[in-house]
């Protein structure tokens, strides 16, 4: 009955789905509409919530949506001191232009910080590579139980005494190649489950296997490229150093490309360069974080930069605009990002489980000596 069920309701949703589907590409303006206002009412809602909160004076160091990852710039700006945009916010009354331009910009920028904040959390996650343990343990503890079941009923001799059976009777019908192939498949498959195969996952996952390998060679690599020293490819730092090394430099770079330049866009209306840079750099430093009273470091940008610091001074709708086709650009390679880490999270699951399903196959083989092209070992050695 249970089983009924919910095929039934995996039925309905799948109907409902289709339905919801159709009147997408009917209306798909309204679809559009809905999309963007629905965007746009969170962001607002969500972005007033952080102004709240920061205004409160008791969170001004952390967001309780943002993850608990900072990562900093190529200046040693860090994440939190991008959350508002360094303009002149204005007065509702005595400069109500400013203030309504900010009312619409700071939101949308603000769950742009909060995408960005998990994507970069996600790929430091994926960098450590910590997480191969979660997904390795609990499949090489399966399966080295399903070896040693295997191991206690003597399926191993059991499967021999079938395979001699087989191959006698290939013997007596005249097939002489096929049973001598037969009795070799079998004799080879019973070496292997005794050696290679007795706990091919552990040959993967365990301390010396093969992605440990794999992870150290390609943290060597990466913190070679990464500091453009040589001799870490001979002599490979720790995994703790590869990790810190590779983690503050990919890190640095994505905050660069998708939060240091695009605020200075929104911000100045170009990317500040030379000195102005290094002004930029200090003043957001010494302002804390999430700070929304004063101007600090517009003053300063207008001192070395007059036109810049003049585009701050009096945002138009051109900012809004602005924030959110830089949200649009660094969401889509955020979610990029995201999507290549899963499905490399997804690759490796599946490489160990096939691993470990290559290990029961050929158990089956010492049995039935079944290589053929679509048989179950060859079929599973491929899967690998």
């Amino acid at each position: 009955m249970l089983p009924y069920t919910l095929v039934r309701d995996a039925d309905i949703v799948w109907r409902r789905l289709r339905r919801i589907g159709k009147w997408i590409r009917r209306h798909k303006t309204r679809t559009f509409a809905l999309i963007v206002g629905s965007w746009l009412t969170i962001s607002l809602l969500g972005g007033h919530a952080i102004m709240a909160f920061a205004a409160d004076g008791e969170g001004i160091q952390s967001l309780p949506f943002l993850s608990s990852l900072n990562p900093k710039d190529s200046g040693g700006v860090d994440l939190l001191h991008y959350v508002f945009l360094p303009v002149d916010r204005g007065h509702p009354i005595t400069s109500p232009t400013n203030f309504f331009v900010t009312q619409i910009a700071d939101p949308i920028w603000m769950a742009n910080i909060f995408g960005l904040s998990w994507g970069m959390w996600f790929l430091q996650f994926l960098i450590t590579m910590e997480w191969v343990a979660w997904l390795t343990t609990p499949l090489e503890a399966i399966f080295k139980l399903i070896a040693d079941a295997i191991a206690q009923i003597g399926w191993v001799t059991t499967g021999l005494i079938i395979a001699g059976i087989v191959v006698t009777v290939a013997f007596f019908r005249g097939q002489l190649a096929t049973g001598m192939t037969k009795m070799l498949i079998s004799l080879g498959a019973f070496a292997l489950a005794g050696t290679v195969l007795a706990n091919p996952v552990g040959m993967v996952t365990g301390p010396d296997g093969l992605l440990g390998k794999a992870r150290a060679a390609g943290g060597a690599i990466a913190a070679s490229i990464a500091t453009g020293d040589a001799s870490l490819l001979n002599q490979a730092p720790s995994a703790d150093v590869s990790k810190q090394i590779v983690t503050d430099s990919l890190l640095g770079q994505v905050m660069d490309a998708w939060v240091r330049f695009p605020a200075q866009e929104v911000a100045f209306g170009h990317i500040l360069e030379g000195q102005c840079a290094e002004t930029f750099n200090k003043v957001m430093m010494e302002v804390g974080p999430l700070e929304t009273g004063g101007n600090k470091v517009l003053d300063a940008i207008k001192a070395c930069d007059p036109a810049a610091g003049e585009y701050a001074m009096h945002p138009t709708i051109a900012n809004a605009f602005s924030a959110g086709i830089a949200t649009f650009g660094s969401q889509i390679l955020n979610l990029l990002a995201v999507g290549l880490g899963v499905i490399l999270l997804i690759a490796i699951g599946y490489s160990v489980f096939s691993v470990g399903k290559w290990m029961i196959a050929n158990f089956a083989v010492v049995a039935t000596s079944d290589i053929r092209p679509g048989g179950v070992a060859w079929s599973e050695l491929s899967s690998v």
